[in-house]
């Protein structure tokens, strides 16, 4: 098995040492491990991670999960894991967002709708803090 891959799937499966949701700070751009980014900005209402995200040649903003929100009936999205605070954002998180159903949930803006520059912050900040940089550290594989 690939090392990289190893470390990967240890922090994302075993690790126990990641920072439980009551301490993130709601704006915070954390180092996380999750399925589809390994930097992402938490936002306390969502109860996830502002994330960049890239598919079929698209990047976007998308929200992840904590891990700690699994519940397998209810709930079965839980894929983050994040391990450290990089910096505070230099966004209000809450401009991204639209409350739902009287505040019983919250979405993320139509793209069209959000104020410029996460995106990009997202992108640079990935490039910056990368995610082999992150194994190393974290692993213990």
């Amino acid at each position: 098995m690939d090392k990289q891959f190893e470390m990967f799937h240890y922090l994302y499966n075993e690790a126990d040492f990641y920072i439980p949701m009551d301490t993130l700070e709601t704006g915070g751009l954390y180092w996380i491990i999750a399925r589809n980014a390994h930097v992402g900005v938490w936002f306390n209402h969502a109860k996830g991670f502002v994330i960049p995200r890239e598919k079929f040649d698209r990047e976007y903003l998308f929200v992840e999960y904590h891990w700690d929100t699994y519940d397998r009936e209810n709930f079965p999205f839980a894929t983050v894991k994040p391990f450290e605070l990089i910096e505070m954002a230099p966004f209000k998180i809450e401009d991204f967002f639209t409350p739902t159903h009287a505040c019983i949930g919250w979405t993320l803006k139509k793209q069209n709708d959000m104020p410029h520059g996460l995106l990009e912050y997202l992108l640079k900040k990935s490039d910056e803090f990368s995610f082999t940089s992150l194994l190393k550290k974290y692993s213990k594989v």
